[in-house]
């Protein structure tokens, strides 16, 4: 839980995944450089965690700060295109919230319809993705995650992680925000 990890190598195993090379993919016609060409990836949508990493863990932190190096080095020299991935981070909250289990859905509802509404007032695009999106879980999937962290994640089953297996509101409710490349 103490292990950072470097983001360029996070950006590096992204790109050798997810992004197409456009030197081997496709022949540019004379003059043009790889910036005339709109930027592709073989994903459409990435979730990771927020730069707060839900409680300060250095290793999600990381994974946030490759990812956005990711897009960075995906959009260098791209102005005018837009970004083929749509990247969601998943949201810290306060250490209350983070407690209180399905009694955080209310809060969390709320606050997506008056996101949502705030939005709405707003000109959108025919092709722009949800702001904000939202899972809740019912008994079964939480049943699921539950089984998915004891089974799983042996070696990260410390006591602590028994509470936060019953009353972490992330084993009962989520909810995601979509960054921009304007907006890192």
């Amino acid at each position: 839980m103490t292990t950072t990890w470097d983001a360029e190598k996070i950006a590096r195993i992204l790109t050798s995944a997810f992004t197409f090379s456009i030197k081997s993919k496709v022949r540019l016609p004379a003059g043009k450089t790889a910036n005339d060409v709109a930027p592709t990836a073989s994903i459409d949508v990435l979730i990771t965690f927020d730069q707060r990493g839900i409680s300060d863990h250095p290793n999600h932190i990381s994974l946030y700060h490759g990812a956005i190096a990711w897009i960075k080095e995906m959009m260098k020299g791209k102005s005018g295109w837009e970004c083929p991935v749509t990247v969601y981070t998943l949201r810290s909250t306060s250490i209350l919230r983070k407690y209180i289990s399905v009694l955080d859905a209310p809060i969390t509802m709320l606050s997506c319809v008056l996101n949502s509404m705030s939005i709405a007032g707003r000109r959108r695009s025919e092709n722009t993705t949800p702001e904000r999106l939202m899972f809740v879980s019912d008994i079964g999937a939480y049943c699921k995650a539950q089984k998915a962290m004891v089974n799983a994640h042996k070696s990260q089953m410390k006591w602590f992680r028994w509470g936060w297996i019953g009353i972490g509101r992330y084993m009962v409710v989520n909810d995601l925000k979509k960054i921009t490349p304007a907006s890192i």
